[in-house]
């Protein structure tokens, strides 16, 4: 991820990370565990980089560390409305 290409996107001079924290207390998961989804499922909105269709398939944490989902990528991008970014290095 370019930070600086980031920080642009969401139009900010300053970018970090959530805390593990304030990870717990807006989506009550641990960190590492959060699914890929963005509204209306979590209070925020989900960046892709679109890139993510080179991908056949897709995984990510279900909620917790220890479950996870593998996804044909054009099944995942039907199922959520990301707003398609350029951030990868």
């Amino acid at each position: 991820m370019d930070s600086n290409k980031v920080r642009k996107i969401l139009k900010t001079q300053k970018f970090r990370f959530t805390t593990e924290e304030e990870l717990k207390a807006i989506c009550y998961v641990e960190k590492g565990a959060l699914p890929s989804f963005g509204k209306p499922i979590y209070p925020y909105d989900l960046y892709l980089d679109e890139s993510i269709s080179y991908n056949d398939k897709i995984a990510f944490n279900a909620g917790i560390l220890t479950k996870s989902c593998i996804l044909n990528t054009q099944d995942y991008l039907t199922l959520i409305q990301p707003q398609y970014c350029e951030f990868a290095k």
